[in-house]
């Protein structure tokens, strides 16, 4: 079997390797998908436990209080995006968008497989804010955030994105 996530919705689809290489449909959205012609290295083992985590996981509005002042009090600069969402399954399934964010088998637990801060929890008016951020956040995991947070109906609260800066010789 060969793993990849829809690009228009962000399933995790399982595909046979008869059809690897190939043009398909995804089963939940049928968008279009490119079935990858061999599973990368770090995806045959797609179990993922709640230790391989190597992010920070946010689960409550203390934890992500604590972080945003941490933020402030030592000036670092992260890129991210914060998102709010009528419900908690749309603010998990927006993360689960992102590549580097999975399911923990053990734990039912969401993990980061990057040296990111993300989660979702439940704000005081009911509604729920997801969060993903980083200093050194890939560009690719902050659009597929981006693309996932719109996609499961998050209003921004915060976005940002790092610039590369590149030098120019003369």
């Amino acid at each position: 079997m060969v793993e990849c996530r829809c690009t228009n919705c962000g399933r995790l689809l399982r595909i046979r390797d008869e059809y690897a290489g190939r043009w398909g449909r995804c089963n939940y959205c049928q968008a279009r998908v490119l079935a990858p012609a061999r599973a990368p290295s770090e995806f045959i083992h797609k179990v993922y436990k709640d230790m391989d985590n190597r992010g920070t996981r946010l689960t409550d509005l203390t934890d992500a209080q604590t972080h945003w002042t941490l933020l402030r009090t030592t000036g670092r600069v992260e890129a991210g995006l914060v998102a709010v969402f009528p419900r908690m399954i749309d603010a998990r399934e927006a993360l689960l968008g992102v590549d580097c964010i999975h399911v923990a088998e053990d734990s039912g637990c969401l993990i980061a497989t990057e040296p990111i801060v993300f989660g979702h929890y439940e704000l005081n008016d009911g509604s729920h804010e997801a969060v993903i951020c980083a200093e050194g956040l890939q560009p690719v995991h902050f659009e597929q955030a981006v693309r996932s947070f719109t996609r499961h109906r998050g209003k921004p609260r915060f976005q940002r994105a790092l610039t590369v800066h590149r030098s120019v010789n003369a």
